[in-house]
């Protein structure tokens, strides 16, 4: 046998032993186009100052990526697409009408400090764009808080929607005059009879199709918020392609139905399972679930950790709203239980054969 046919028959004896025919750039450039109908489903809808900030959020993270590594001297890797689309997924979780310098100082930030200074892709804790969420948040409060679309400003296809009869305009006023899911909570002060009667509630948001705006995107809610059932749509495409694994989005949607439930039904309310159902479409929760917690890199490794950090991120999510008022809670639960991700691998590794769990 000569050593070149021995060389051929050798079998690779270490890990990883399954091989994926898509390559790291393929399969960013995959997350990228499964955002892409909600995205500009969401420029139509808001107008072009959105479709400004997607491409603003995008092309500040490449040329921040760029600049950091001719600085550093380190390798330029930004056709990979992991900076664009850490752009791409920063812009879902911001208002339509926030002022652009705002989103490109998010963008650097998250790809420089969340992502490079920790060394580069795969290698960050917390996930980026999320990070340079909760960096805008803290600096320019107010911004991030009222930098809404409101219809009265321009909003064509809302106007018309209204117009025909559609979407009555108290309807568009009650989820367009604040972020949705503070609407949705501040119900009392929207709606004087809320506090009396959970059914009149209930059908004021399926008499004036309050779902139906939801549904179709004609809301006041985030960038990424723009259409349920296109972001959901996006959702089920990188299931289908492999790309992410069912075991967080599910488990994060899961445990946040349940915990929303029996809150609601152990405190009273008429109708538990509605409220649940608001709780699930807004605050940007289907986008957090597929987008931003079932990031492989800011995830647990095994199917059984998964579930624990999705289950985590369904719990936390449902506090925070709750006790801290606040409807985007799913930005900042998917962010604690990032810090969680090194000690939730740790308990949940496979065994190393021929070893105990006790062995050093």
């Amino acid at each position: 046998m000569t050593p070149d046919s021995s060389a051929e028959t050798k079998i690779n004896l270490y890990a990883p032993h399954i091989m994926s025919g898509d390559s790291t750039g393929r399969i960013i450039w995959t997350v990228a186009a499964a955002m892409l109908p909600a995205l500009a489903y969401s420029s139509f809808i808001h107008g072009i100052n959105t479709l400004l900030l997607i491409l603003v959020c995008a092309a500040s993270a490449v040329a921040a990526e760029i600049l950091f590594q001719l600085v550093t001297g380190r390798r330029i890797t930004a056709a990979d697409g992991s900076a664009a689309v850490t752009g791409l997924v920063l812009a879902m979780t911001l208002p339509p009408l926030l002022p652009l310098w705002m989103a490109a100082a998010g963008s650097c930030f998250a790809v420089i400090a969340a992502k490079q200074l920790f060394g580069g892709l795969g290698r960050n804790l917390f996930n980026p764009a999320l990070a340079g969420r909760a960096l805008l948040f803290v600096i320019w409060s107010g911004s991030m808080r009222t930098a809404w679309n409101v219809t009265s400003e321009g909003n064509i296809p809302a106007e018309k929607l209204t117009s025909y009869g559609i979407i009555p305009q108290q309807a568009l006023d009650v989820i367009t005059s604040t972020p949705p899911g503070e609407g949705m909570y501040n119900a009392a002060t929207v709606i004087p009879w809320f506090t009396e009667s959970f059914t009149a509630f209930y059908d004021f948001m399926i008499g004036q199709n309050i779902l139906k705006a939801l549904f179709a995107g004609n809301s006041g809610g985030l960038t990424g918020e723009a259409a349920v059932i296109l972001v959901l749509a996006g959702g089920v495409f990188l299931l289908w392609r492999g790309v992410i694994t069912w075991h967080i989005p599910f488990s994060f949607l899961i445990s946040l139905s349940f915990a929303s439930y029996f809150f609601y039904s152990f405190t009273g309310s008429v109708s538990p399972g509605f409220i649940t159902f608001i709780h699930i479409i807004s605050g940007s929760v289907i986008p957090a679930a597929f987008f931003m917690a079932a990031d492989p890199v800011t995830s647990p490794l095994t199917g059984r950790g998964m579930v624990i950090f999705g289950t985590g991120c369904g719990i936390f999510t449902f506090i925070i709203r709750s006790a801290g008022f606040y409807p985007e809670a799913a930005f900042w639960a998917i962010l604690l239980m990032n810090a969680a991700v090194p000690l939730i691998d740790r308990i949940t590794k496979p065994p190393v054969f021929g070893l105990n769990r006790s062995s050093k």
